[in-house]
């Protein structure tokens, strides 16, 4: 009988150490295996004009084809750097979500995660102080009774905005500009949106300094664009239905194959604007 407890004692004693040995052994392989699996991420937040780490930088994931708009990645420490492992997320992009003070990206606002297993990858976000204003030529205000500069707004082929083409706004020679306007629900351009572009026009020497400032920054932070800036064309304005927001856009000859209507700015009336490269503009999207 002591003889068997004795046997018995030493089979389960020995499928003990194996089932351990087992787990010891495999411990190391699975972290191994998790490790190739992922690649390290680096995102560096870096102002432009002094060259200086920007900390509390707060950044964001996001895949718009997927519907996936927001997963916090966390903030930038005192280097201004963000470091965190990653497997490969294709279809994702990385971007600012937040800035302790006044930013503006003056770099592609919206940036492919581009994640290799066993690799590390670094994405500089280049950003900006965001300009006063008042380095730009002063707003001007419109005169009564100042003939239209801006022709009726008509259809063009089965869209279902209106445009109207004109030459000689100040600061653009003798460039092509199309103002494309969004009707309301009866299909008609409203008289606020008119005036806006009246405004524009009138306001065109500002509007072409704001525009060539941020493509100046931009082509400082992105070196493969090496667009044309005093030859734009392409230009459209795009009016809301708001008598304040509307966007600039053009292309630049030499410059990135941009999609949709080539580079895109976001102006507030004429206070405030911003060069936004999204993710759906850009070649690889």
């Amino acid at each position: 009988m002591n003889v068997e407890a004795e046997s018995m004692r030493s089979i389960l004693w020995t499928s003990i150490a194996t089932c351990a040995a087992g787990v010891f052994l495999s411990c190391p392989a699975s972290f191994a295996q998790e490790a190739a699996n992922t690649g390290d991420v680096v995102l560096l937040a870096v102002d432009v004009d002094t060259q200086k780490p920007i900390r509390g930088v707060e950044f964001y994931k996001f895949n718009s084809l997927a519907e996936v708009w927001y997963e916090g990645l966390g903030s930038t420490d005192e280097n201004g750097q963000l470091s965190f492992q990653s497997k490969p997320m294709p279809g994702y992009y990385f971007s600012v979500w937040q800035t302790p003070t006044p930013y503006k990206i003056v770099s592609l606002d919206e940036v492919a995660s581009d994640v290799v297993a066993g690799r590390k990858v670094t994405h500089r976000f280049f950003l900006r102080a965001i300009p006063t204003g008042g380095e730009f030529p002063q707003i001007k205000d419109l005169p009564r009774g100042k003939p239209s500069q801006i022709p009726p707004p008509v259809k063009v082929g089965r869209s279902v905005q209106l445009e109207s083409s004109v030459r000689g706004m100040p600061g653009f020679s003798d460039r092509l500009i199309r103002f494309r306007f969004r009707p309301d629900s009866e299909g008609k351009v409203r008289p606020n949106q008119l005036l806006l572009a009246e405004r524009i026009f009138l306001n065109g020497s500002r509007v072409a300094a704001a525009v060539k400032d941020e493509l100046t920054y931009f082509q400082k932070t992105v070196l493969r664009d090496k667009g044309q800036i005093e030859n734009m064309n392409e230009i459209l304005i795009e009016i809301d239905e708001s008598s304040r927001v509307w966007t600039f856009w053009c292309r630049l000859a030499d410059g990135l194959p941009l999609k949709q209507h080539g580079y895109r700015i976001s102006f507030n009336g004429l206070d405030s604007w911003d060069l936004k490269i999204s993710d759906y503009l850009q070649p690889g999207f």
